[in-house]
């Protein structure tokens, strides 16, 4: 057959001629784009994923379907996957150079390449296969087609997922190993995240991260809002992303350079990647911050438990004045964006603030600062009895001689609410917060409840402690142990909010009682028993809920860093779609520390309860709003299940009552079909809970009797087989047989018959 009667196979010749010479624009060492696809990305190198770095190139199909893979250089096949999740059908060429690309998501591969898949298959008896092959076996040729862009795997979209591999099996930046796409956009700086470090740090006056948006000014550099006031070790991280021109999809940085008063105090690059390291993502990524939604930022300084190379470690220490740093944001294509932000080093200064007198209008303050620095800025907001913000106050102010303000506030907010003045002295300094309370606000200690709130940071924790109205009394905290009483200081920071020092979580070591006193002329003690206790990095930890019916193993070497732990008990909890709860729900703590191993969670069900193999361990999925299924044993000789976590959530103990049913079938039931209507055997299935079992034991499919070794995928939940030849003409059977991760089995039986 000539090329005149075979159009596809003519587009095909010319689709490949048209690679080749696009090849010859290239610098010798480029390497051919891997499909005919486009050049559009999803995602690209190192972008942050929930628990790893993204490993390649995600290059979008969707409007091409049936688009092919070449071979990118002279090599050979080296191996070829199959599976129902992670990269779906996959294909690795070794090539000359001795690196591997990586092909992931395949619809099929070349015919070749599918017969000996198929062979396999039935050789094994299983649609899973993992084959490697030696360099003889199957050479290819630079520009050779390998297959088709496919949707297989756990994949949200037809796309190619593309990697280069060095020969440790290291994946490689590709833009840095021969591939390229047009980029003339630079990266767009988003938000700007300031970091206290040790005890005594400060950033704005608070010992808690912020968070700053940055603007793009007209000089062609990102700028915070003001100048940003700090004591003590700090370190920065950036919300940055990357577009290309036509593109909507934002994509990662490849390198980030932070500059002290000129000089390079930091700076990585995503050069390589390495699979056995992929969860240190959460110390690269400000864990805390993206767990706590407020976005996804990179860090600019090194944590000790992170080995990734860097110029100096980041974290800034500097001499009192004021600096300017400058971070430095570049794509592989060597566009620049810079942002600009200027911080003082200066101890916080305190105010003093006297009430002069009380008006009809106004009440009248007198601010002195505790320096002979002039007050630039005061601001001033006001708390209800109950310790809300209200508002932040309209002030009117009058500077006297002695450098104090006179500062009038309107009559009706002093009378029903409490204020606090914060000042910014001239030359940048910053104040404390200082409050002011009315007294017909401050109620008896007796009346108040007390609540104690632990907050880990990276290397520290927190002790915050809230009352539910106003008091006279600072509270006094005390850790008690077998060996000794700890006084712990805290300072007022709201009118009803006090915080500690930052303290190291050993001094939680040992600790049997946290004891908060408040004392007016009456005495009020609130002890507490939810406790914090200690976990080192390097010994064996048991943490335990109060009522001692949940728990957690934290082995050694689980954490990046020492921390505390401890588990809530959630009196409200979102409600399972379906099933039933069998323990309470608990949130394993703290939520915001990364796992550098999964922990194991124990769980007790009720002795009325007789155990069944659908009762399991779930989590619950904050961002989708559903409960997940925990792989599940039981402990030997108890009523406990344990379950392995790899980050830490709110868990339970469900019942799965619900077997998997089959949404769709093609065959349909009592359908009439031609033999080459039906060239493909689909079915789309559901779980209300549990999920179905991604492997082969979980999906089971029958045709006439014979076991059909089909394609299943996870995120669309789709079943599919392609027949090698038409059916006979008849009556056929088709058996769908699922199983959900609980064990209960789902089973549809279809007859149809080809006309």
């Amino acid at each position: 057959m000539n090329d005149h009667e075979n159009p596809q196979r003519m587009n095909y010749r010319i689709g490949l001629l048209f690679y080749f010479l696009s090849t010859l624009l290239y610098p010798q060492n480029s390497r051919l784009w891997p499909t005919d696809a486009g050049k559009t990305l999803s995602s690209n190198f190192g972008e942050y994923r929930s628990d790893h770095y993204h490993m390649g190139l995600d290059i979008k199909a969707g409007a091409k379907p049936g688009a092919k893979v070449f071979a990118v250089d002279d090599g050979y096949v080296s191996r070829i996957v199959t599976n129902f999740g992670g990269y779906g059908q996959a294909l690795y060429v070794t090539t000359k150079d001795g690196k591997t690309a990586v092909y992931a998501h395949l619809k099929s591969y070349n015919a070749e390449l599918e017969e000996v898949l198929r062979v396999q298959q039935q050789k094994a008896k299983s649609y899973i296969i993992d084959q490697y092959f030696t360099p003889r076996e199957f050479p290819v040729t630079r520009g050779d087609v390998l297959g088709l862009v496919g949707n297989r795997g756990y994949s949200f979209g037809r796309h190619l997922h593309f990697e280069i591999r060095n020969a440790d099996d290291q994946p490689l930046n590709p833009f840095l190993n021969g591939f390229s796409i047009p980029d003339q956009r630079p990266p767009q700086f988003r938000k700007l995240a300031v970091i206290p470090l040790d005890s005594g740090a400060t950033i704005n006056a608070g010992v808690l991260p912020r968070t700053l948006p940055l603007f793009f000014d007209r000089s062609g550099i990102y700028l915070p809002p003001d100048t940003i006031n700090a004591t003590g070790p700090f370190g920065l991280a950036v919300e940055t992303v990357d577009k290309v021109q036509g593109v909507n999809n934002v994509y990662q940085i490849y390198r980030l350079a932070l500059k002290v008063d000129g000089k390079i105090v930091f700076q990585k690059k995503l050069q390589r990647l390495d699979y056995a390291t992929g969860r240190r993502v959460n110390l690269d990524r400000d864990y805390r911050l993206y767990r706590l939604n407020l976005g996804s930022f990179q860090r600019l300084f090194e944590h000790p438990g992170n080995t990734n190379s860097a110029t100096e470690n980041g974290i800034l220490n500097l001499l009192p004045g004021l600096h300017d740093l400058e971070i430095e944001a570049a794509d592989v294509a060597g566009n620049i964006a810079t942002a600009r932000i200027m911080v003082r080093i200066s101890p916080l200064r305190n105010l003093t603030v006297k009430l002069l007198n009380k008006g009809r209008d106004f009440y009248h303050f007198q601010v002195i600062p505790d320096t002979l620095l002039p007050l630039h800025k005061l601001t001033c907001y006001s708390y209800t009895a109950h310790g809300y913000a209200d508002l932040k106050e309209d002030i009117r102010i009058k500077t006297r001689s002695d450098g104090s303000w006179d500062v009038a506030v309107p009559a009706g907010r002093c009378q029903r609410n409490a204020l606090q003045f914060i000042g910014q002295l001239k030359g940048g300094y910053s104040s404390y917060p200082v409050q002011w309370i009315p007294e017909k606000l401050v109620r008896n200690v007796l009346d108040s409840q007390v609540k104690l709130r632990t907050d880990p940071v990276e290397d520290g924790v927190f002790l915050q402690i809230e009352i539910d109205r106003i008091v006279a009394p600072s509270p006094v905290v005390y850790l008690y142990s077998d060996q000794r009483i700890r006084k712990i200081p805290v300072r007022q920071i709201q009118p009803t909010v006090f915080i500690s020092d930052r303290l190291k979580p050993v001094i939680f070591d040992q600790v049997k009682k946290v004891e908060v006193k408040l004392t007016d002329g009456q005495e009020r003690i609130t002890n507490f028993s939810v406790l914090p206790r200690y976990v080192a990095e390097d010994r064996r930890t048991e943490v335990y809920s109060p009522d001692h019916n949940c728990s957690m193993l934290i082995q050694p070497g689980a954490l990046f860093y020492e921390t505390v732990a401890w588990i809530d008990k959630i009196e409200s909890p979102v409600k399972p779609r379906s099933g039933k709860r069998l323990s309470p729900v608990y949130q394993l703590q703290p939520f915001d520390v990364p796992l550098k191993e999964p922990i194991s969670v124990g769980l007790k069900y009720p002795d009325t309860e007789r155990l069944t193999t659908n009762m399991a361990v779930f989590s619950f999925d904050s961002k989708d709003e559903k409960w997940i299924y925990v792989p599940t044993k039981r402990k030997p000789g108890s009523p406990i299940l344990i379950g392995k976590m790899e980050s830490l959530e709110a868990v339970t103990i469900l019942k799965d009552t619900l077997a998997p049913w089959v949404e769709f079938s093609f065959p349909a039931q009592d359908g009439r079909y031609k033999a080459g209507d039906v060239e493909t055997i689909r079915g789309r299935f559901a779980d209300d809970l549990a999920d179905i079992q991604e492997d082969e034991k979980g999906i089971r499919v029958q045709l006439d009797g014979a076991r059909l070794l089909g394609a299943y995928q996870p995120v669309k939940k789709v079943f599919s087989y392609d027949l090698n030849a038409p059916l006979s003409p008849g009556m056929h059977t088709l058996i769908w047989t699922l199983l959900d991760q609980t064990g209960n089995r789902g089973r549809k039986t279809i007859h149809f018959t080809i006309e």
